[in-house]
């Protein structure tokens, strides 16, 4: 069980550095305007991007459309690098 705890812990750390990269890519959003268009608060965005709050499937694709990235780009690699791991 620690095993799979583990596993979904270096997922959610993955997904919260891609959307921290966007994030700055974007720098012309602001972080109060990005949670805003998801539809979530400013401290969810971050606790999402340090990977310390569980993000939904859905949370994800809210902030993948702020961005106009498809999901197909955002995810690309990311199996690959997490069996690589």
């Amino acid at each position: 069980m620690a095993i799979q705890e583990n596993n979904i812990n270096l997922i959610l750390k993955n997904i919260g550095e891609r959307l921290q990269v966007l994030r700055e890519a974007h720098f012309h959003f602001s972080l109060d305007d990005i949670a805003f268009k998801a539809g979530m608060t400013s401290s969810e965005y971050i606790a999402y991007e340090n990977g310390k709050k569980d993000i939904t499937l859905k949370g994800v694709l809210d902030i993948l459309d702020v961005f106009s990235v498809e999901p197909a780009d955002f995810f690309s690699d990311f199996l690959t690098s997490q069996i690589d791991d």
